[in-house]
């Protein structure tokens, strides 16, 4: 029997595994299918980002946010993020750090103290 995955399962799943070019690949599939939603999705300046950062050595990327500003996400293999990086703040694009989190969500309770 063949059951598809959803969306979120398809990026678990090569992240789990550690096969980390198709996570790549599968943030460029999201990007594809982001654009054929509207033209409005994304512009010159944008596609122009996405060319370099390829172009450069990132494997994958896509836009995140709900429109309107945002940022773009991208992958690349370690012994090419530099030359990626490298591109972008050229460019004079900001680079924001990020890593992954195996923690899982975390909670936490603040007491508040009753006097003013």
């Amino acid at each position: 029997m063949f059951i598809k995955a959803d969306g979120m399962e398809r990026m678990k799943n090569p992240l789990l595994k550690n096969d980390l070019q198709g996570f790549g690949k599968l943030l460029n599939d999201n990007w594809e299918n982001q654009k054929a939603l509207h033209p409005s999705v994304t512009n010159s300046q944008i596609d122009d980002i996405f060319d370099s950062a390829m172009a450069h050595g990132a494997l994958g990327g896509k836009a995140c946010g709900a429109g309107g500003g945002g940022c773009l996400l991208f992958y690349a293999k370690s012994n090419y993020e530099h030359l990626v990086r490298k591109k972008l703040e050229e460019s004079n694009i900001s680079i924001i750090d990020f890593n992954f989190d195996f923690g899982g969500s975390q909670t936490w309770t603040i007491e508040r103290n009753n006097r003013c």
